[in-house]
C-alpha cells in the first residue's frame, strides 16, 4: 500500500518542483500538494493522510499552527517539518507538534528515509489510543531535583555552558528535547550530534535558558499516578546502564561504532517506562499488577495492557 503524503508550501515554486522530483516515487507515495494551512486542513477534511510535511513560515497559519491543529484533529497522522532556519519560538512550537524536520533545501533520498523512518516507527504501535497519546506529547518529563537545579543555575551569574550541560545530560527528559531540537536541521547542524553535552554546546546557552525560563519547553516530573513507579529508582537504573555501557564499549577494539554515545543510550533507554507512568499511571499500575499475579516479566504484562511495551513507546 502506498503511503499518502500531503505536502503544504506557501511558495508556487516549492511546490511544483516537489511535484517533478516525487515522480519516481508515484508508485510508493500518492502525494498531494496544498498551498497554505488553510488548504492543508481543508484537504485533511475531505481525505485521509499518512503524513502531513509543511513548511513553517506562511501568511496566516503557520506551520507549527498547522500541525497543531493536525494533532488534535488527526493524531494518527505523521507529522513533519521541511523549512529554512526559523526563529527559536516558531521551532520550539513546532518541535511539540511535529515528529521530523528537515532543512531546506533537502534531497529526495533524505525526504524518503525520513518519511520511511517515521512510517516505520509510526507502525510499532497498534494501539490507537495509545498513538494518539504519544503523538500529542511535547516534552518527556525531568527528573525534579536536576529540573529545579538547572532553573538555578540559568538564573545564576555565574551560569556556564559547561555547567548547563552537565546537568541536562544526566536527565532523560531535558536530554531528549536537546537532541531533538539540535538535530532538527532548523539550526543549521551539518552533521548528527549524539549526546546532550554536544546539543547544548551547540545550542549556545542563551537558547538553553530561552528554552526553559521563557519558552518552557522542558516539563518537571509530577509524582502521583503510579504509585509502583519510582522516578528516582528508574533515574538511578539510567545512569547506571549508561555508565556500564560507556565501560564495556571502552573495552573494545577502539574505534567501536558509538563509543562516544552510549552513556547516552544508556540514560534514554527506559524513556518508555517513565512516558507511561507519566501520562497512562491508571494503566501502567494495572500492568505492574498483572505482572505480580501472573508472574511474568514487566515487558509481557505490558504488552497486553498496552498492545505495546515501554521499548516500543520509548522509540516512538
Amino acid at each position: 500500500m502506498s503511503i499518502r503524503i500531503l505536502f503544504v508550501d506557501d511558495e508556487p515554486l516549492i511546490l511544483q518542483g516537489l511535484q517533478r522530483s516525487l515522480r519516481p516515487l508515484r508508485k510508493e507515495w500518492n502525494a498531494a500538494f496544498a498551498a497554505g494551512g488553510e488548504e492543508a486542513l481543508a484537504v485533511l477534511q475531505r481525505e485521509p493522510f499518512d503524513v502531513v510535511v509543511t513548511d513553517m513560515r506562511m501568511p496566516g497559519m503557520d506551520g507549527a499552527a498547522l500541525l497543531d491543529a493536525v494533532t488534535r484533529r488527526y493524531p494518527d497522522t505523521l507529522r513533519l517539518v521541511l523549512s529554512g532556519q526559523s526563529d527559536l519560538e516558531s521551532v520550539v512550537r513546532s518541535a511539540g507538534v511535529a515528529h521530523q524536520y528537515l532543512s531546506k533545501p533537502c534531497s529526495i533520498e533524505a525526504l524518503k528515509d525520513a518519511v520511511n523512518r517515521a512510517v516505520s516507527l509510526h507502525h510499532l504501535l497498534a494501539d490507537s489510543s495509545l498513538k494518539q497519546l504519544l503523538s500529542r506529547m511535547q516534552s518527556i518529563p525531568s527528573v525534579p531535583p536536576l529540573y529545579i537545579e538547572l532553573t538555578n543555575c540559568l538564573k545564576s551569574k555565574d551560569a556556564s555552558i559547561e555547567k548547563a550541560a552537565a546537568i541536562i545530560q544526566k536527565d532523560m527528559g531535558m536530554s531528549a528535547k536537546v537532541l531533538q531540537l539540535a538535530n532538527s536541521g532548523l539550526f543549521g547542524a551539518s552533521g548528527r550530534i549524539g549526546s546532550a553535552a554536544e546539543a547544548v554546546t551547540f545550542l549556545g546557552l542563551d537558547t538553553i535558558r530561552t528554552l526553559l525560563l521563557t519558552l518552557h519547553a522542558f516539563s518537571e516530573f509530577q509524582p502521583g499516578g503510579a504509585s509502583n513507579f519510582s522516578m528516582q529508582s528508574l533515574w538511578s537504573h539510567s545512569m547506571a546502564t549508561g555508565a556500564l555501557a560507556e565501560r564495556i564499549i571502552q573495552s573494545m577494539p577502539s574505534g567501536a561504532p558509538g563509543q562516544g554515545h552510549m552513556r547516552m543510550i544508556g540514560l534514554l533507554h527506559n524513556t518508555g517506562r517513565l512516558v507511561l507512568a507519566a501520562n497512562l499511571p491508571e494503566s501502567f499500575e494495572q500492568a505492574h499488577r498483572l505482572a505480580v499475579e501472573k508472574e511474568i516479566v514487566p515487558w509481557e504484562a505490558e504488552r497486553e495492557v498496552f498492545g505495546a511495551t515501554h521499548a516500543e513507546v520509548g522509540a516512538y
